[in-house]
């Protein structure tokens, strides 16, 4: 597998700029990443009715995909796995479908198999799986 990209969302809505990782290295900085502090964050803006977003992490693919991690609240983390399929609509025009899994744990131990998924398969036999 090639490199990915790399991008933290945090709660204020701030984005890292995308950074090229090994899949290996995206995998442990999805599991290294500061999850208690983004969600004391997330909380803290709640509470002074600033904007704020869910914060998360994104691993990118070079042909569009990609795997959202990401916090919503205290009980619980979310994967979202987007990768695009090209196929032909009735044989002749082609289109693009989008499919996605979601998958949600109350800990982000369970749901790291579908980040080294992700992160060292080729999307086709992921696309099994959805």
């Amino acid at each position: 597998m090639g490199n990915l990209t790399f991008e933290i969302q945090h709660a204020d809505l701030e984005c890292t700029a995308a950074e090229a990782v090994s899949p290996e290295e995206g995998v442990r900085r999805v599991q290294e990443h500061d999850w208690d502090g983004e969600y004391l964050r997330m909380e803290g803006l709640f509470h002074a009715k600033d904007e704020f977003c869910s914060p998360g992490v994104f691993l990118r693919k070079d042909d569009g995909s990609f795997l959202h991690v990401y916090r919503p609240d205290r009980d619980g983390f979310n994967v979202r796995l987007t990768i695009p399929r090209k196929r032909k609509l009735l044989g002749l025009i082609p289109i693009t479908s989008w499919p996605e899994g979601n998958w949600r744990e109350t800990s982000l131990a369970p749901l790291m198999q579908q980040v080294r998924d992700y992160a060292t398969q080729p999307n086709d036999r992921l696309l099994e799986s959805l």
